[in-house]
């Protein structure tokens, strides 16, 4: 049940963990403001260019977004806050904001933003209880978690990583994608 509870709170305690402004969004407020350019709008909000969603990368072939493929023909594609970057530079567990308009039957990216929820050292790892710490952050990992250029056995204390996942509860983190990043990635 905490899970669930988690997890369904999950897409709003993830505004607050961009490097932006921190700006609470109150869908009863009256406030006449709009949110700052860095946060996107609440999952399945109609924009004017688009509906804005936001997910796990689940495939390609284009993109799939939690099980629902999207079109990247003519996809603007931002990672960490770099624009007009490649599919190729996407994978399967990564958080990301979709923005979609529907051609007849048929769903486009115009855009699609990548943020990576943590990055730095791994201090420590507990394999029995299935979380590492990195930066001071314990982050979980599962089954369903995917593992990009390490492996869970591999993974040593002191390798710098990415990840990508969902914040919790008490500042801990659901990864849903490790990375081990090499000396020579930039961030």
């Amino acid at each position: 049940m905490k899970k669930f509870i988690a997890l369904s709170v999950l897409p709003f305690a993830l505004f607050g963990c961009g490097g932006g402004d921190s700006t609470e969004l109150n869908e009863t407020s009256n406030s006449s403001a709009p949110p700052p350019e860095t946060a996107p709008p609440p999952e399945g909000t109609t924009t004017t260019t688009g509906t804005a969603k936001r997910g796990i990368i689940t495939g390609f072939g284009s993109v799939f977004l939690d099980g629902e493929r999207y079109n990247t023909d003519s996809t603007n594609i931002v990672i960490n806050g770099r624009e007009g970057q490649s599919i190729e530079s996407l994978r399967v567990g990564m958080n990301i904001n979709l923005v979609s308009d529907e051609d007849g039957e048929i769903l486009s990216a115009q855009q699609i933003e990548y943020d990576s929820g943590l990055k730095g050292f791994v201090q420590s790892i507990d394999r029995v209880n299935q979380f590492i710490t990195v930066s001071g952050v314990e982050v979980f990992y599962d089954d369903l978690t995917h593992f990009i250029a390490i492996s869970l056995a591999s993974l040593s204390v002191g390798d710098r990583v990415e990840v990508s996942g969902y914040a919790l509860v008490d500042g801990q983190f659901q990864a849903t994608y490790i990375e081990k990043e090499s000396d020579t990635d930039n961030g």
